[in-house]
């Protein structure tokens, strides 16, 4: 009333899908891409054009598939399956974790059953397995490392938010299977991590710990 004006001209946008989103820091190379975590209907062809906008940290072919891997709302598990594979996104990155999450646990609108509908996909034993075979393919390349502990918890993610929704007995399987060598891995790598403190012979190298 003080100025006299309706809510929709002073307020273009009063949603609040903006507070519901991760941010990258100002300082990662990643913080230009950050309309990434919200195109889940642009078009791929948009991130092409605008590669320019690409620090040189990342490479055109992460920076293409960071920017596409939301393109597509009812895409975004397929494309998930597909980077799991190639192995193109940095999955060790804090940044590459925020986008999988954003895309793996936003919530959709609801299709007739109620169930949301960019998830619907995670209902199928097919793609159930075929994404579980992927993601245990990742775990034996990082068992040996325990530095990849964002890539851990990225994968864990993925498969948890699977098993929401798994309704086929022989995926459900395969994902708690998954979940118990996960949690095998980790307890080796704290044994290992033990280890290189207890040996540690400076202040400064307990803190790289």
């Amino acid at each position: 009333m003080k100025l006299k004006r309706w809510v929709v001209d002073s307020f273009t946008d009063c949603g609040i899908e903006t507070l519901c989103m991760y941010t990258f820091p100002l300082d990662s190379p990643y913080h230009s891409l950050q309309g990434a975590l919200q195109a889940t209907i642009e078009a791929s062809n948009i991130a092409i054009a605008q590669q320019a906008q690409a620090s040189t940290q990342i490479t055109l072919h992460e920076y293409t598939a960071f920017c596409t891997l939301q393109c597509g709302p009812k895409l975004q598990w397929l494309n998930l399956a597909w980077e799991l594979r190639t192995g193109i996104l940095s999955f060790s990155r804090l940044e590459v974790q925020m986008l999988v999450a954003q895309a793996a646990m936003q919530i959709s609108p609801l299709s007739s059953p109620g169930d949301p509908e960019w998830h619907v996909l995670l209902g199928s034993s097919r793609f159930g397995k075929a994404i579980l075979a992927e993601i245990d393919n990742v775990l034996i390349s990082i068992e040996g490392n325990w530095l990849q502990i964002v890539t851990l918890q990225t994968v864990l993610l993925l498969v948890t938010q699977l098993l929401n929704f798994a309704v086929d007995e022989d995926v459900v399987d395969f994902g708690c299977a998954i979940l118990r060598r996960a949690r095998e891995i980790a307890f080796a790598w704290v044994l290992v991590v033990s280890k290189l403190l207890a040996e540690a012979e400076s202040e400064e190298t307990v803190k790289d710990f």
